[in-house]
């Protein structure tokens, strides 16, 4: 995959980080807020959309995005998510079709996504989300703008065919892409649909794109660059806060020591190399691309995060940086286990105390019992939350009862995503730890989710890998030991 790609489509919209004024070319007559904004974002799809997928981040920590289906094929046209300050909203097709997006929306916000459908080079179909803010002023134009430019890159015929790729795939070209942007943001300015603050931070971000974009293109085609030719200075210090500027001191970084390295490092590896060797990075510059390299081993090497966040306390001193010590330690503290439960025991959301499964198999006597496995970031198992919660109205709660074990290591993304399918209303939800070397993972062989476990009235085994919910086979096999 060409890395070239997700350079140049670093053009994100208004990121909560930045602080855009917004300014709207419509006057409308709206009294102030006078109570406290709701702690929730509501999504809505259009009514037309089969099948809707998404990926949710709810803080700048979390390691993985959670899923979101939306559409008819999911019953489920609009959700109201709990948010403590913002969401993300991420997706697209950067591997075919050139794009991906990341909206963020504030809490309090109601919004209404729309797809359009688009066709690159009269081969790939695209449908392409656009959004609105009902809640509030939020300027259609701003918030849609990788959208319009998009549609001007296929207007314009600046997707090209890879050639180089084993099926058929579109790149950008990264001129045009330079050249369609400046055009749309004077387009816009002239009819008067954007504010001069949006076209101002676009236009700064423009070179710093473009450039990292040029670089990766470079390191991936294995040629050679001149990084003084394309004209921006890497001692900017002024420019530390700003995203796309560091992205583009990565890139340099990346260029300059590692052009020749067969295989990209782990984050780890760029940030001992850093401390370790002489670079062109220093002051507030390196500590910022340090943070960025910190942030990738949260994600990526988390056994080793500790470690590195205590050396980046050592040299932390501007106030943003500090600040985003107190908020990864409070986010630490915030997803700590208050009890250290052993191995294969489940918990529930109401108690940490250790529960066994044999015993609450036990308690069922009587009824056949279901027992999924799942968790918040494998999208198949969520995919089979609809057809679930129709199994459970198909059959008394006296005579079926079905058990979601949740084999998610991170517990706000367990909680999270148990609200989001609602399975936190029901009973026999529970979350089980050290998942891969429990009993119940070697005695069942359940190295992939999701897996279903049908148990008969007096807890022996029927099916150690039933029919999923989607398959009308497991309903007729319910019934038929219900039956009995």
């Amino acid at each position: 995959m060409k890395k070239a790609l997700y350079a140049i489509l670093v053009f994100s919209l208004l990121s909560c980080k930045k602080d855009f004024k917004e300014k709207t070319i419509i006057k409308e007559n709206i009294e102030p807020l006078k109570k406290e904004l709701p702690n929730e974002v509501t999504i809505t799809v259009n009514d037309s959309i089969e099948n809707a997928f998404f990926n949710v981040r709810y803080d700048e920590f979390q390691a993985m995005p959670d899923l979101l289906y939306l559409g008819k094929k999911h019953k489920r046209s609009s959700i109201t998510l709990f948010v403590e300050n913002e969401l993300h909203v991420l997706g697209g097709s950067p591997i075919k079709a050139s794009f991906k997006y990341d909206f963020c929306f504030q809490k309090g916000d109601s919004v209404q996504i729309d797809f359009t459908p688009l066709t690159i080079l009269d081969k790939i179909k695209v449908l392409y989300p656009t959004y609105r803010v009902t809640n509030r002023v939020a300027n259609y134009y701003e918030l849609n703008f990788d959208y319009l430019l998009y549609q001007k890159n296929i207007e314009t015929r600046a997707f090209v065919v890879d050639k180089k790729a084993p099926f058929v795939r579109a790149a950008l070209d990264i001129e045009k892409n330079k050249q369609n942007t400046q055009l749309l943001l004077d387009s816009l300015t002239k009819k008067q649909l954007i504010s001069s603050d949006f076209k101002e931070q676009k236009e700064v971000e423009i070179p710093f794109i473009y450039a990292t974009s040029r670089i990766y293109q470079a390191i991936n085609d294995k040629v050679s660059i001149d990084i003084n030719a394309l004209g921006i200075p890497l001692d900017n210090e002024k420019l530390s806060t700003n995203e796309t500027y560091i992205a583009f001191l990565k890139s340099v970084f990346r260029y300059r020591y590692f052009k020749n390295t067969k295989a990209r490092l782990k984050p780890s590896g760029y940030y001992d190399y850093i401390l370790k060797e002489p670079t062109f990075l220093t002051g507030s510059l390196k500590t910022m691309v340090l943070r960025g390299y910190l942030e990738g081993i949260k994600n990526l090497e988390n056994s080793k995060f500790n470690k590195y966040l205590e050396h980046f306390k050592t040299i932390a001193k501007e106030k943003e940086d500090l600040d985003f010590i107190e908020r990864i330690t409070a986010y630490q503290e915030s997803t700590k286990s208050a009890i250290k439960n052993p191995t294969g025991s489940l918990t529930t959301m109401l108690s940490e105390k250790p529960v066994d499964f044999n015993e609450i198999l036990k308690k069922e006597k009587g009824k056949v019992v279901l027992v999924d496995f799942w968790a918040s970031w494998c999208a198949p198992c969520r995919r089979e939350m609809p057809f679930l919660k129709e199994l459970k109205k198909e059959f008394d709660d006296s005579k079926l009862t079905v058990i979601e074990i949740s084999t998610d290591k991170d517990i706000l993304a367990w909680k999270r995503a148990s609200k989001m399918e609602k399975i936190d209303q029901y009973k026999h939800s529970y979350r089980i730890s050290n998942w891969e070397k429990s009993s119940l993972y070697q005695q069942y062989k359940i190295k992939t989710i999701p897996r279903y476990l049908l148990f008969d009235k007096n807890g022996v085994i029927i099916d150690d890998n039933a029919p999923r919910p989607s398959d009308p086979g497991l309903k007729k096999l319910i019934a038929s030991y219900i039956s009995k």
